[in-house]
């Protein structure tokens, strides 16, 4: 996220839920861990600040671009 790479988020994010997938039995014997709920926070909070800067979405490359607004619509969904 210091960095911009809005692709590599969309990767990290990926596997980050299928880890969560793979853990899903030890998840609801113990409830959902806090770092996970913080990163999803986090991860929004970061989205629409990327989303509500125009003059920054329009410097971006296509690629990052293209993996803000699935990001976005896959948090939105997730959440």
């Amino acid at each position: 996220m210091k960095i911009r790479d809005v692709t590599k988020c969309l990767e990290e994010f990926e596997l980050l839920g299928k880890a969560y997938g793979k853990a899903k039995s030890i998840v609801d014997k113990e409830g959902v861990p806090r770092f996970y709920i913080r990163i999803l926070a986090d991860l929004e909070d970061y989205l629409n600040e990327l989303w509500e800067d125009k003059e920054g979405k329009k410097k971006m490359n296509k690629n990052n671009a293209k993996a803000l607004s699935t990001l976005r619509q896959k948090i939105r969904k997730y959440n």
